[in-house]
């Protein structure tokens, strides 16, 4: 086999393995690829984690590339290739955190992270934001605003979300890693996304389908039939449509 080029310049650091790769539009325009579990080296890397070197996640890289007819060039990185913000892999209580989708509003991006012990052993999820095209982070959640992982019937995990461009964000909801969950549909006004109890779940109730803020009295529907079983989500507004993959 012969190498064709290296897939990560020099401004985006020491990339031997990724994951994840989610796309968004950012405030200045760019686009940018947040990656999951990130390390450095050139080996093959898998379990067990033993041995891998520079392991950060969540890592933001960026590109030029708007013409999906191009070739997607990868030329920046946000703080470097580093991850996003300081925390120690495999502590007491968690041991890594893991992206699941990143939306722009106005100048500042959100992004929802799953606090992780382990594959599919989520601890609860975050929304972090920045107001300075990802250089620094602030954690939007607090000690009395974490995102429950058993909410919800535990279908409120990896979220995927977009701008619906009426001042609401919509979002896609399923569990975590297990990949075991059907899915759930929510809205939130754009200002009010970090307000857990500002969002408002698709419910059935009295025979037809209701937003109902904060529904934890009457829980949002499947969206699919009854045993569906999903993973990862894409949500995006593409040319008057909504795309879900």
């Amino acid at each position: 086999m012969v190498k064709v080029k290296d897939l990560t310049p020099a401004p985006v650091g020491d990339v031997g393995g990724t994951d994840l790769g989610i796309p968004f539009v950012m405030p200045n325009g760019r686009v940018g690829f947040v990656l999951g579990d990130t390390f450095g080296g050139t080996q093959p890397w898998g379990p067990p984690i033993g041995g891998l070197t520079n392991w950060r996640s969540p890592v933001l890289v960026t590109s030029p590339t708007r013409d999906m007819a191009q070739p997607i060039v990868i030329d920046g990185a946000c703080k470097g290739g580093a991850q996003l913000w300081p925390y120690v892999h495999n502590n007491p209580v968690f041991s890594t955190v893991l992206p699941c989708d990143a939306i722009t509003i106005g100048n500042r991006i959100y992004l929802w992270v799953m606090v992780t012990q382990g594959l599919g052993g989520e601890v609860w999820c975050e929304i972090w934001y920045s107001d300075d095209l990802g250089e620094t982070w602030v954690n939007g959640t607090n000690s009395t605003t974490k995102w429950s992982t058993s909410a919800f019937r535990g279908q409120r995990v990896m979220m995927t979300w977009d701008r619906g461009r009426d001042g609401w964000v919509y979002a896609i909801s399923t569990g975590g890693l297990a990949r075991n969950k059907n899915a759930l549909l929510w809205r939130v006004r754009e200002e009010d996304i970090l307000d857990p109890t500002k969002w408002e779940g698709r419910c059935w109730i009295g025979g037809q389908w209701v937003w109902k803020a904060n529904p934890a009295d009457h829980e949002p529907g499947d969206l699919l039939a009854a045993g569906a079983r999903l993973g990862e989500l894409g949500l995006r507004w593409i040319q008057g449509h909504w795309v879900w993959s």
